[in-house]
């Protein structure tokens, strides 16, 4: 078996394990960005689409993809591939910064980096890391 097909089989069983009720992964909801309402930066953002992630709470300074840190005080792995919003306008696929993630106890963050293990055959990532500041 090649490799990335160990990583996804090995990533499809840690789902199993870990997520479903009264298990390690927390619900979440992500209201993707479509575009700014107005010159001031107003979001339309999508309605909430549900989804499964680890939550770990810990403080760590990352670097965004401008090259600034940043402290972080949730990290996420959703344990599957993201699809893609398509709305256009700029925005990064499949989890842009202006998106809005919301945890199960309603708190959120801005997202500071979006990062992802790279399947290339399907061109998305096996799975996403995100640091919520």
């Amino acid at each position: 078996m090649p490799f990335a097909g160990i990583v996804r089989a090995g990533i499809a069983t840690a789902k199993s394990l870990l997520g479903g009720a009264d298990n390690l992964m927390d619900n979440v909801t992500i209201r993707y960005w479509i575009q700014d309402l107005d010159p001031q930066g107003t979001p339309d953002l999508s309605a909430p689409v549900p989804f499964e992630a680890v939550v770990v709470r810990k403080q760590q300074v990352v670097k965004k993809a401008d090259g600034q840190e940043a402290v972080s005080h949730t990290y996420l792995a959703f344990l599957e591939a993201l699809p893609p919003r398509g709305t256009g306008n700029g925005r990064r696929e499949p989890l842009d910064e202006r998106d809005v993630i919301t945890l199960s106890d309603g708190t959120t963050g801005s997202i500071l980096t979006p990062e992802g293990l790279m399947d290339r055959e399907i061109l998305a990532p096996f799975l996403h890391e995100v640091y919520l500041g």
